[in-house]
């Protein structure tokens, strides 16, 4: 098991975002995809700052499984990159931060067996 990763820790809006293998270099992700998809590029994304600080620079396997439709997305941090849109949602009672959105189409598709 990896490291669990959380992101604004210490404050009311800790919250975590995935679970992080540094033997193995991998990054898993759980996401419903109702919630966390974003429809409008039909692209998972990833806290900016951890990507840029952890995932890219040390050029981690993202594993996005996804637990709806038992799917797992897997992506090299490097592709992600290329193909990858910045984000930054807020409203006025929320900062959800920037995020870096990536396309399922460049994901490599498999399905979850239980």
């Amino acid at each position: 098991m990896g490291k669990i990763i959380k992101i604004n820790e210490g404050t009311p809006k800790e919250k975590v975002i995935g679970e992080l293998d540094t033997e193995k270099k991998v990054f898993k992700k759980k996401v419903k995809l109702h919630t966390h998809l974003f429809k409008k590029l039909d692209a998972w994304g990833i806290d900016a700052n951890f990507f840029t600080d952890v995932l890219f620079p040390n050029d981690y396997l993202i594993e996005i499984l996804e637990q709806e439709e038992q799917k797992r997305y897997t992506i090299d941090a490097k592709v992600f990159k290329k193909y990858g849109t910045y984000y930054h949602f807020k409203n006025k009672t929320n900062d959800y931060g920037a995020q870096l959105f990536c396309p399922r189409h460049r994901f490599l598709l498999t399905n979850i067996i239980i």
